[in-house]
C-alpha cells in the first residue's frame, strides 16, 4: 500500500503543479490550482512515514485514506456546482478537479482493499495460533 500511496501522491503533486504552470490564470485563483499538490505531498510523507516502522505502517495507511477521503469529498464539492452554475466552464479546473476526485477515489479503493486483505490475514494467523495451542511443557 506504501507504493500506491507514493505512487497517487506524485500524480496529485504532477497534477497541481501541472495545471499551475499551464493556467493562464492570475492571483488566487492560479494559487489554488496548488491543491492537489498540497494534498500529494501530504501523501507522499505519510507512505515515507509508514515505511519507516512497521508500527506507524497501520496509523499512516489510515491517515492517508481519511486525506483521500477528505479529498475526494472537497474536489466534488467544488466540481458539481461548477458545471451546473451559469456561465462558462473553467476547462482547467474542472480537469484538475476531476483528476483529484478519481485519483482519491483510486486511493480509498484501494486502502479499504488492503484493509480488508490486512484483517483477512491477521484472522488466518490467529486460527492457526489457537489450532497449534500452546507448545510442548
Amino acid at each position: 500500500m506504501i507504493i500506491v500511496t507514493s505512487l497517487i501522491g506524485s500524480a496529485l503533486v504532477l497534477l497541481g503543479f501541472g495545471v499551475f504552470f499551464g493556467s493562464d490564470a492570475t492571483g488566487a485563483e492560479k494559487w489554488t490550482s496548488l491543491i492537489p499538490a498540497v494534498f500529494g505531498v501530504i501523501l507522499v510523507a505519510l507512505a515515507a512515514a509508514g515505511s519507516r516502522s512497521p508500527g506507524a505502517r497501520k496509523h499512516a495507511a489510515h491517515a492517508a485514506v481519511v486525506l483521500t477521503t477528505l479529498g475526494f469529498i472537497l474536489s466534488m464539492g467544488r466540481l458539481v456546482p461548477s458545471l451546473f452554475a451559469d456561465g462558462p466552464i473553467n476547462q482547467r479546473a474542472a480537469f484538475s478537479l476531476t483528476a483529484m476526485a478519481v485519483l482519491c477515489l483510486l486511493h480509498v479503493w484501494f486502502s479499504i482493499r488492503s484493509f480488508i486483505h490486512a484483517r483477512r490475514e491477521r484472522k488466518i494467523a490467529e486460527a492457526k495460533a489457537k489450532s497449534a495451542g500452546p507448545g510442548p511443557t
